[in-house]
């Protein structure tokens, strides 16, 4: 058999091996998933710190109006001698003073729930440049390794012109026909006494046939049996 149908197996095989490992790359993919989560996290954590900070301030605002109605109350109170007058602004000063407890504990639990929360926006952040500079990397390196093997794939490709001249008609029809009907494997040599394919042993009788013949196939598999 022609040497060179051999030579244009190994080339394809490893042609075949460099895609199945550029496919294979990591293209960053995972690192993006998790750096838009993160975000997403991060946005919304901020969005519900930003509300309770919103509703604090709401109700200062409306502590210093009950602080201010309470206080003006006051003074009405020592300013009347009516009892029902002095009842009602009692009643009224009451109600104030129960609304400006019930403030002051809402104050207090959105102080307690902002603080939270700014720790978890604090850790997130921290979390997202990290989660970034990882995605960075990984597309880097997705870059860096599909260059380095397109280049190698374009090297070898560059080489297969001339180990097809070197074939006959009827060794390029035997070798399209047996790579695409054994899946890229159209050729195997013999390796420690077996088919280096199927790892059947190839008999001593069989291989002195095969010496005599122009396209030897291995008995087990059917694929070309290069013999020296």
């Amino acid at each position: 058999m022609n040497r060179a149908l051999l030579e244009l197996q190994e080339l394809d095989s490893s042609l075949l091996a460099l895609m199945r490992e550029k496919k294979a790359l990591d293209n960053g993919e995972t690192a993006r998933q998790k750096r838009d989560e993160i975000a997403q996290k991060l946005a919304q954590t901020r969005e519900k710190l930003a509300l309770c900070e919103r509703n604090r301030s709401q109700k200062e605002d409306e502590l210093r109006a009950t602080e201010t109605k309470i206080a003006l109350q006051q003074k009405r109170l020592m300013n009347v001698s009516s009892a029902h007058e002095i009842s009602a602004l009692e009643r009224d000063i009451k109600g104030l003073s129960s609304a400006r407890g019930d403030l002051d504990e809402a104050i207090l639990t959105f102080m307690d729930e902002a603080e939270t929360l700014g720790n978890e926006v604090a850790a997130l952040e921290k979390q997202s440049g990290d989660a970034i500079r990882a995605a960075q990397r990984a597309e880097d390196k997705f870059a860096e390794e599909t260059a380095r093997i397109d280049g190698i794939l374009a090297r070898k490709k560059a080489a297969r012109p001339a180990i097809e001249a070197k074939l006959s008609a009827s060794e390029k029809e035997k070798y399209v026909t047996n790579f695409k009907k054994f899946g890229g494997i159209a050729i195997a040599k013999i390796v420690g006494g077996s088919c280096s394919a199927c790892g059947t042993t190839i008999l001593p009788f069989t291989l002195k046939e095969a010496k005599e013949q122009e396209f030897p196939k291995c008995e087990a598999c059917g694929r070309l049996l290069f013999v020296e």
